[in-house]
């Protein structure tokens, strides 16, 4: 457990775009973004959902601590994503590095791919009489089937075992 900490804490302070990360790296910091993500629906989302209907009812008191709670939660765990999200693109592109491949491989072989094929897809269906549901459907369905193969593609494929042109191969942290 102890290393899990330190491979996250590694990836939130060294946020570069040099170097190579590891499958077991960039899988350390797959799972502490569904632990951000949980923490997020605990501490921010179930109480929203509570406290915003019932805002009007409460006394000035509790009303305003609610209030002032929700908001700052909400601005601390906004700018934890923000800085989250800059991790989340370095560890990406240093994940591409570790299997030989630019950041830019992955913004124009897959994304462009992805992209062009779900607004063909979406006018293909939005042409077809009564079947604009059913494409928003189907560009839906294409987009979770796009982005588990991306996802698959970052946690399974095997970097490079020896120097590649981004550098040594990563450690296990």
């Amino acid at each position: 457990m102890k290393k899990f900490w330190q491979t996250v804490w590694y990836n939130l302070i060294h946020i570069t775009f040099k170097g190579r990360t590891s499958r077991k790296e960039f899988f350390k910091w797959f799972l502490f973004g569904l632990l951000v993500s949980l923490v997020y629906y605990v501490f921010v989302s179930l109480p929203a959902s509570y406290f915003n209907p019932r805002l009007e009812q409460l006394s000035t008191v509790p009303s305003m601590l609610a209030t002032f709670y929700l908001l700052f939660s909400s601005i601390i765990m906004q700018i934890f994503l923000l800085w989250k999200f800059l991790a989340d693109i370095s560890i990406i592109v240093r994940r591409f590095h570790d299997f030989g491949k630019s950041a830019w491989w992955s913004l124009g072989k897959y994304w462009a791919k992805a992209i062009g094929s779900v607004v063909l897809t979406y006018f293909i269906f939005a042409i077809i009489p009564g079947c604009p549901t059913i494409g928003l459907f189907v560009v839906f369905l294409m987009c979770i089937i796009f982005c588990l193969y991306y996802l698959g593609l970052e946690l399974f494929k095997k970097g490079d075992k020896d120097e590649n042109i981004f550098g040594l191969p990563p450690e296990n942290l």
